[in-house]
């Protein structure tokens, strides 16, 4: 797949504990790389009020913010690679879409909500931003697979479990996480938006969201509970690599930079903070702290 695709920080909930606050960081928040004479476009979901807003991230100026409608609880967003358009989870079974080619940014014409087999908690984009992946964070219910050109549901993936977050990669790997079963799994995606299980299994504690490198070697996990740490682990296989210790308890989300060279993790209990090493995409190793 070819392309890029970007999305806001995973912030997910632990299951029966009901929606943490949304944490916004500037440093994770979904943002599309452009040329420079280009803005990079941001979106960040506002559960509070049930709107989605809209930014330039070079300049920091908010253009807009779009109310999203049957919002149980607003959460992730993603944007399309030519900052076209953006999408935003409702929790009611809904993907909203956002014109963001559109002065102030408004709700794109077409079919819109696109009603999907999951509540609609975390999203991504195939780098080819072609199909958007959505699962629920916190019940046993479907990943659905929608084809943005169609705005329709064109594929499912009941993982027997719940699914926490997911991510793709440059191989059209699919990375799910399953906080209840304390395992992160690789599906595929192929051409037509279909997802199949590749049969991998890491074993990892309250595994929260999940991340792979550019070039598809290596992968990160943020894990919750006595852990809170990053563990990377191989692509394929998800064998375990190395642990990355996070300051403050609650670890949260994490990041890996395009050039693959950073490695960012985010944790909100103790001594709260964002933090980050050098990184190896090819080994999976971290390296010095950077801060």
């Amino acid at each position: 797949m070819i392309g890029h695709s970007s999305r806001t920080a995973r912030i997910t909930r632990t299951p029966g504990s009901g929606f943490s606050p949304w944490i916004v960081a500037a440093l994770l928040a979904a943002a599309v790389v452009t040329p420079a004479s280009a803005a990079t476009i941001g979106m960040v979901a506002d559960n509070s009020t049930d709107r989605v807003i809209v930014f330039d991230a070079d300049t920091n100026t908010v253009l807009g913010s779009v109310p999203i409608a049957n919002a149980a609880a607003v959460g992730d967003c993603s944007v399309t690679g030519d900052q076209s358009l953006g999408f935003v989870t409702n929790f009611s079974n809904e993907i909203w879409v956002i014109d963001l080619t559109a002065s102030p940014p408004v709700l794109a014409s077409g079919l819109n909500p696109i009603p999907i087999s999951n509540s609609g908690e975390d999203t991504v984009l195939t780098p080819d931003s072609k199909f958007l992946l959505v699962c629920d964070g916190g019940s046993v219910q479907p990943v659905s697979s929608i084809d943005v050109a169609t705005r329709t549901e064109v594929s499912t993936f009941n993982l027997g479990t719940d699914c926490t977050s997911v991510d793709v990669c440059d191989d059209g790997s699919v990375l799910v996480t399953t906080f209840f079963e304390n395992k992160v799994r690789r599906l595929m995606i192929d051409a037509a938006g279909t997802l199949t299980d590749t049969g991998d299994a890491l074993v990892s504690n309250q595994p929260g969201n999940v991340y792979c490198s550019p070039g598809s070697a290596t992968g990160i996990v943020v894990r919750g509970a006595a852990a809170d740490d990053l563990q990377s682990f191989t692509i394929p296989g998800l064998v375990p690599i190395e642990q990355q210790p996070l300051a403050g308890s609650q670890a949260i989300c994490g990041l890996i930079t395009s050039s693959g060279d950073l490695a960012f993790g985010r944790s909100n209990g103790g001594s709260s903070s964002v933090e980050a090493w050098a990184f190896d995409p090819v080994t999976g190793d971290f390296g010095a702290k950077v801060f």
